[in-house]
């Protein structure tokens, strides 16, 4: 089936930064055969043998990664909507698609293979970073607190200080990963660091979750598009600090203790005499490949 596109004043819009290039164009096409006109713009690359999305005028690389539908004008056709999940509105013209491409090129020439008997390259991946905070008022009561002029607990049985507690959040994404680690993402989420990672001490970086978005590689290598992952971790690394300003490690397994003569950030389990959170490897969540690994 032939579908007609008519490129839309205003298109394409074009803007390229420090994360390369994105572009968006806008086509009208019949209503009703919008999602057949979906289904070329993105191709099927994920069949052996598909096509791959159309690609973008004079930007190497750059290939159709979305598709936005929607109506272009209201002329809606009188639609009895008795069962919604059997039907859905109709209109009479065209049907408005903004495609988004974006470069997604493999700039490398240690190159993937089709045969899973030769491995993938650890070389295809690389990480970026994002650092950003949060915080919370954490409330110790007056009881486990002591003026400093004289030594004395607050007299107001109702005192309580709102500690600040800021958290730094590091985003660690894993770009261009053949096979994400699911397994290890389960098994790690609301672990903390058994060792060092990424520069902080044991126990005080919390593994928060994990989310795992598509990414697509084209190359004059290919025949067809390949289908890789992007992994993004969230950690939250805590700092505690005693008075003299020293660092305290294990800060995801301490409170702080208001017991008279006891006070202070300690560590603090259940009855059974397990930490608040269990301790793990965190570098496992960026492991290769495993045909890699076992290299």
């Amino acid at each position: 089936m032939a579908i007609t596109y008519q490129e839309m004043a205003g298109s394409p819009q074009e803007e390229d930064s420090r994360k390369g290039f994105r572009g968006t164009r806008t086509f009208l096409v019949d209503w009703d055969v919008r999602r057949a006109a979906v289904a070329a713009i993105l191709g099927n690359a994920y069949t052996y043998g598909g096509t791959g999305p159309w690609t973008y005028p004079d930007v190497p690389g750059a290939a159709a990664v979305g598709v936005k539908a929607e109506p272009f004008t209201h002329d809606i056709e009188t639609v009895s909507l008795a069962d919604p999940t059997a039907a859905i509105n109709s209109y009479a013209s065209y049907a408005k698609l903004i495609v988004t491409y974006e470069v997604t090129e493999l700039e490398t020439e240690e190159l993937p293979t089709d045969d899973a008997t030769q491995g993938i390259e650890p070389e295809v991946g690389y990480l970026t970073y994002r650092m950003d905070f949060a915080g919370a008022n954490k409330v110790i009561p007056g009881m486990g607190l002591r003026w400093t002029s004289d030594d004395e607990p607050p007299s107001d049985a109702n005192f309580a200080h709102f500690h600040r507690m800021t958290e730094i959040i590091h985003q660690i994404t894993w770009h261009r990963v053949p096979e994400p680690p699911i397994a290890a993402i389960r098994g790690l989420i609301n672990h903390v660091n058994d060792a060092e990672f990424f520069g902080i001490p044991t126990g005080c970086c919390l593994f928060d979750g994990a989310t795992i978005e598509r990414e697509y590689l084209l190359s004059e290598f290919f025949d067809r598009l390949k289908q890789m992952w992007a992994v993004t971790y969230t950690f939250r690394e805590r700092r505690l600090f005693d008075g003299a300003g020293s660092f305290i490690a294990e800060a995801w397994q301490r409170e702080y203790r208001t017991d008279p003569g006891s006070e202070g950030w300690q560590n603090i389990g259940d009855a059974d005499g397990n930490p608040l959170y269990a301790s793990g490897d965190l570098m496992t969540l960026f492991t290769i490949h495993p045909l890699v690994a076992a290299g």
